[in-house]
C-alpha cells in the first residue's frame, strides 16, 4: 500500500464527501505535473520515429511564434508559454490550418513585439501537439520539433509574422572514421559536461545512451546546455551535422573548462590565475555568467569591470 493510498483513505474515513472530492482532484493534479515536469525533464523521444508525411506535409509559409529566450531544437517535445497579443495570433492561426508553426528566437530578448528584422533566420519547423488556455487568458503549447528550416524572408500578414521557410532535412554524412570519433568526442564531452552540472537531471546521460541516431543525439545534447540563446543558436546556424558537431564540441570544451576553474580554490583572486582569467574574459557573456551562478561572484565581478573599461 502506497504513502497516495493511505492518505486517501484516511480522508474517506474521517472527511465528509467534498473533502473526499478535494483530495482526489489534489492527488491527480499532482499525478498530472509530476507527467508534464517529466516531459520538460526529458523532452527527446529519440526512438520513436516519425512517420514520413510528419516532414513531407509541412508548408514552406508558416506562421512565426517569436521565442524570447529559448532556442528549441527539432526532434524535442517542449512546452511553451505563450501571452503576447502577436504570438496568440500566430498560434492561433497555426492551430486554424495544419498546426505547423516556425519557431524563431529573437535577437533581443528584451523586445516585447520584435519586428521581423529581430529574429534569427535560422529556426525550427515544429507542430503543436497539444494546446491549453489557461484562466490568465495566456496560452500553453507543447510543441514537437519537426525539422531545422531557414527563413528566406518574413512578412506580416494581418497583424501577424509569417515565413517563407527552406526545410532542411536530416543529412548525416555517411560514415566516415573521422565523423564517428567527432561523434563519440562530444558524447565524451557532454556526458562530463552533464556529470558535473548539478543543474542537468541525473537521467540525462542515461536516456542520452538510448539514443541511435546521430542527429538526435545531438539536438539533444544541444537542448540540454545550460545556455543562452546566442550560444546554442550558433549549433543551428551550422548547416551540416558535422559542423553542428564542431560546434556543440567547442562549446562543452569551453563550459569544461569553466567547471574546472569552479573547483578551484572560491578565495581565489584573477591576479592568481591570470591566464585562466585572461581566456575567460574573451569567453563570452554566457561563461562570465557561469562563473558567477558557480559561486566565483568576486571573480565574475573583476572580469566584467575590465569588460565594461
Amino acid at each position: 500500500m502506497t504513502f497516495q493510498t493511505v492518505t486517501l483513505s484516511f480522508f474517506y474515513t474521517f472527511f465528509p464527501l467534498q473533502s473526499r472530492i478535494f483530495a482526489e482532484v489534489n492527488f491527480n493534479s499532482h499525478k498530472r505535473e509530476k507527467r508534464l515536469q517529466h516531459i520538460r525533464m526529458n523532452s527527446a523521444k529519440p526512438e520513436e520515429k516519425k512517420p514520413a508525411s510528419d516532414t513531407g506535409s509541412a508548408p514552406n509559409q508558416l506562421p512565426v511564434l517569436p521565442l524570447r529566450d529559448i532556442v528549441v531544437f527539432p526532434h524535442m517535445i517542449f512546452p511553451v508559454l505563450v501571452g503576447r497579443e502577436t504570438s496568440m495570433k500566430s498560434a492561433n492561426a497555426a492551430i486554424d490550418r495544419d498546426k505547423f508553426i516556425f519557431l524563431a528566437a529573437q535577437t533581443n530578448p528584451g523586445v516585447d513585439d520584435p519586428d521581423i528584422t529581430e529574429l534569427h533566420k535560422d529556426g525550427t519547423v515544429a507542430r503543436i501537439i497539444q494546446v491549453m488556455k489557461l484562466p490568465n487568458g495566456l496560452m500553453k503549447l507543447l510543441v514537437d520539433g519537426v525539422s531545422h528550416a531557414v527563413v528566406n524572408r518574413y512578412f506580416r500578414v494581418n497583424g501577424t509574422i509569417e515565413a517563407e521557410v527552406t526545410i532542411l532535412p536530416d543529412a548525416p554524412p555517411v560514415a566516415e572514421p573521422e565523423f564517428d570519433a567527432l561523434v563519440r568526442h562530444g558524447i565524451a564531452l557532454f556526458t562530463q559536461y552533464a556529470q558535473g552540472n548539478r543543474n542537468v537531471p541525473q537521467e540525462t546521460v542515461a536516456s542520452l545512451d538510448t539514443i541511435s541516431d546521430v542527429v538526435r543525439k545531438l539536438y539533444y545534447m544541444a537542448t540540454h546546455l545550460q545556455q543562452g540563446v546566442e550560444t546554442k543558436q550558433r549549433i543551428l546556424q551550422a548547416h551540416t551535422v558535422k559542423e553542428q558537431y564542431y560546434e556543440l564540441v567547442s562549446i562543452l570544451k569551453n563550459e569544461l573548462d569553466v567547471q574546472k576553474f569552479g573547483r578551484r580554490d572560491r578565495h581565489e583572486s584573477t591576479d592568481e590565475h591570470p591566464a585562466v582569467a585572461e581566456k575567460i574574459l574573451f569567453a563570452g557573456a554566457d561563461t562570465r555568467a557561469a562563473i558567477g551562478a558557480w559561486g566565483y561572484r568576486g571573480i565574475a565581478g573583476n572580469i566584467e569591470d575590465k569588460v565594461r573599461s
